[in-house]
């Protein structure tokens, strides 16, 4: 019997740990009863009469309740070590002991009311039986089967004593005995079910948690594998492109024909905005795990947008679009911030524009404002006048996934949202009856230089008078001003026989010495225009300038007009100003014949610097090689830094080019070694350089401890490499404080 006092029917009562915790809070209150049990028999029997009434009887009685007490107290005291050899034969023995040791508890409070009655001790007595075994039945409770026993054991038989005497008091006590035993039955089938149900749901929420947990660990386990995975083959992809682009770009540079260098720039293109795509992914898992560091460097804006603007502008043209720019005096000609993340915010933001616009013009404005002497907030617009008239709820609401008609544009949106707000500024979109649409954001950067070059007078140019055919009246303005601040005297003209007739008209007085001619995307009427300025005889001095797209240029009237007038010079939109400038020193001041080969090379900064290239990709290292060779570099190759160190010893250099990730574990005393040898050499401090593909803080904190003085981004460009080799080693000398 004693083994069916307890039978595990739910899941949670065979649980090791939950049941020992049970049978613990059983074993600590049973401590306490058994104590108060001997310290109330002892009071009782010294403070009343039955002591006098049958001794002998006392001691019996006594020696059955120490020697009851023993036992349990054996149990109950050595609970940890009795318990953990078995937890089931350790519960049904103490429950064994605990039925007999309440029987004869039971035995003793029957002999004393029958013996004396209901006076003296006895009420005593009933008493603390009343009040112990109350205490009790919520202790035993979880075992409800246990617990009824008990209580009847201890309980019934006072009852039924008290009945035997036959008084009216005695038969109270008997009674409200009875129902005491009935109350706390009834309260144990409560407790009991509500403590096992509490601890049940505990233990399915403990399952729950743990298997969540354990799914928690996959998932994270798994998105970091696939953050692994997808930074190792992001940089694996970013290699590959950034050699492909040098590649293209020293191609570039190369002796082709029209359809070649056409379809060498839109394979340039389009491979651009192939890393343009795998680093917006790339990004965004960056981004979802808050894996983002900011990198800071010197950037010139205007460039950074004019050169994605040019980067999307096939992409425009074969959907109808015109990409214009326009940039505020105010903006600065460099500013240090993330370009990397600066160029991605503008793309995004441009090919979201893109979705919204049927065909028609996007402009992109620039601007800056002045925080402090050493902070400013750069903000960019990409303005569409005339937007689609679809996706009208999800322009209420841009960033929001479940309102996005495509979550293509939300996507874009949010990476450049959480970008610029990692650069303190944001990203929004603003729609109206008077702007239209305008995709727009804001960046914190400090501020480097101040100048623009727009407000510079060029002295080769003053004087000279440039005429406008048809320009875009979003951007006529600036661009005239720009002119002008250049020295050039500008008119403009809409109409093919009002040009003709103004340039007849100067040419007897101020001639006009260029003439920059518009095409619409839509029509090439301009070249009429273009055809009968070549074909007259009195205008053979005016130099022609068409400004049309790529795609314009494969066109019938384009190549019809260039083999016949092959002087006529191109300007691709969306126009650079820096193309601009670079077209107008070379047309409107051209060489003159007698000027020697010798001044010529002399004009080249670079012409004879000897460069050293170490520790570099092969890829990486013929691309750069060939275009240091095109700048008139003479170029030595070192397979690892020791050998670069070799060749410093008795060869001087104009400056190194290596591999900002250096591998070497002593890097930083052989780049020192370098230097030092170099300086025994030549006496000047040459400058290390490093080819960068987009490293970050701690990266080049180390490149820069170990020796390297500035870094050249890959891919490599042919015009960015010219210009940082001209800052280093040109127009001025490193000297030994540099």
């Amino acid at each position: 019997m004693v083994n069916q006092l307890f039978t595990p029917e739910l899941k949670v009562q065979k649980q090791r740990s939950i049941m020992r915790e049970t049978d613990a809070r059983v074993a600590k209150y049973s401590r306490r009863g058994v104590i108060f049990s001997l310290v109330a028999f002892a009071v009782s029997m010294v403070v009343g009469n039955y002591a006098n009434a049958k001794p002998v009887m006392v001691y019996i009685l006594a020696a059955g309740l120490i020697f009851f007490s023993c036992i349990r107290s054996y149990y109950l005291f050595r609970f940890d070590t009795i318990y953990a050899r078995g937890p089931n034969r350790w519960r049904n023995t103490y429950f064994f002991i605990s039925l007999a040791g309440a029987s004869w508890w039971s035995f003793m409070v029957v002999n004393v009311t029958l013996t004396i009655g209901l006076t003296g001790e006895t009420p005593l007595l009933w008493i603390y039986t009343a009040v112990f075994f109350s205490s009790v039945a919520y202790v035993f409770a979880p075992y409800k089967k246990f617990l009824s026993m008990y209580l009847f054991v201890g309980l019934i038989p006072p009852a039924a004593a008290a009945v035997i005497l036959g008084d009216h008091l005695s038969l109270l006590f008997g009674l409200v005995m009875l129902i005491l035993f009935l109350m706390l039955h009834h309260q144990g089938q409560v407790i009991c079910k509500q403590y096992w149900d509490r601890l049940q749901a505990n233990y399915d929420l403990a399952k729950r948690a743990s298997a969540l947990e354990a799914e928690r660990i996959d998932t994270q386990s798994s998105i970091a594998n696939n953050q692994v995975f997808l930074n190792t083959l992001g940089k694996e992809l970013r290699v590959s492109f950034n050699d492909v682009l040098g590649t293209l770009s020293l191609l570039e540079h190369s002796t082709l024909n029209s359809e070649q260098q056409h379809l060498l720039s839109l394979t340039y293109q389009q491979t651009q905005r192939q890393s343009v795509m795998i680093n917006n992914v790339l990004e965004f898992a960056n981004i979802s795990e808050n894996e983002f560091n900011l990198d800071h460097s010197i950037i010139n804006p205007r460039v950074q947008i004019e050169n994605i603007l040019d980067l999307l502008s096939n992409g425009a043209h074969r959907h109808g679009i015109e990409l214009y720019s326009v940039f505020t005096q105010e903006l600065p000609i460099r500013i240090r911030c993330d370009g990397y993340r600066f160029d991605q915010i503008i793309t995004n933001l441009l090919t979201s524009a893109f979705d919204f616009c049927d065909r028609g013009e996007l402009i992109v404005r620039a601007s800056y404002t002045y925080l402090n002497n050493k902070e400013g907030r750069v903000r960019v617009e990409v303005v569409n006048v005339a937007p689609k008239t679809t996706h009208e709820d999800w322009l209420i609401n841009p960033f929001d996934p479940h309102a996005a008609s495509d979550i293509h544009f939300g996507l874009n949106l949010a990476i450049a949202k959480k970008i610029a707000e990692h650069m303190g500024g944001s990203v929004g979109v603003e729609k109206t009856a008077t702007t239209g649409l305008r995709f727009w954001m804001t960046a914190v950067v400090e501020t480097v230089a101040k100048n623009s070059p727009d407000i510079q007078e060029v002295p080769k140019l003053t004087g000279k008078r440039i005429l406008l055919f048809r320009p875009p009246s979003k951007i006529a303005s600036t661009f005239i001003q720009t002119l002008n601040n250049w020295g050039l005297e500008v008119e403009t003209v809409n109409e093919i026989e009002r040009g003709i007739a103004r340039l007849h008209s100067a040419s007897n007085n101020k001639p006009f010495s260029g003439v920059f001619i518009y095409t619409n995307l839509d029509s090439l009427e301009s070249i009429d225009f273009a055809d009968q300025i070549a074909s007259d005889p009195k205008l053979a001095a005016v130099s022609i300038i068409l400004v049309i797209s790529q795609i314009q240029r494969q066109k019938d009237p384009v190549i019809k007009h260039l083999n016949q007038y092959p002087e006529t010079q191109i300007l691709y939109k969306p126009i650079q100003h820096k193309n601009v400038l670079k077209l107008l020193k070379s047309q409107l001041t051209p060489v003159s014949g007698n000027v020697s080969e010798e001044a010529h090379h002399e004009s080249n900064w670079l012409l004879g610097k000897s460069v050293l290239l170490f520790q570099c990709e092969e890829i990486e290292m013929a691309v750069a090689e060939g275009m240091l060779s095109k700048l008139g570099c003479k170029v030595y190759q070192a397979n690892s830094l020791p050998d670069a160190v070799d060749l410093s010893v008795d060869k001087p250099f104009d400056v190194l080019i290596t591999e900002s990730h250096l591998p070497d574990t002593d890097i930083k005393s052989l780049l020192l070694k370098i230097k030092e040898n170099q300086m025994r050499l030549s006496g000047k401090k040459i400058p290390i350089l490093a080819l960068s593909g987009r490293i970050e803080g701690a990266q080049t904190t180390y490149c820069l401890s170990c020796g390297v003085d500035d870094f050249i981004d890959k891919p490599l460009r042919f015009e960015e490499l010219e210009e940082m080799l001209q800052r280093w080693i040109g127009r001025k000398e490193v000297s030994e404080s540099a």
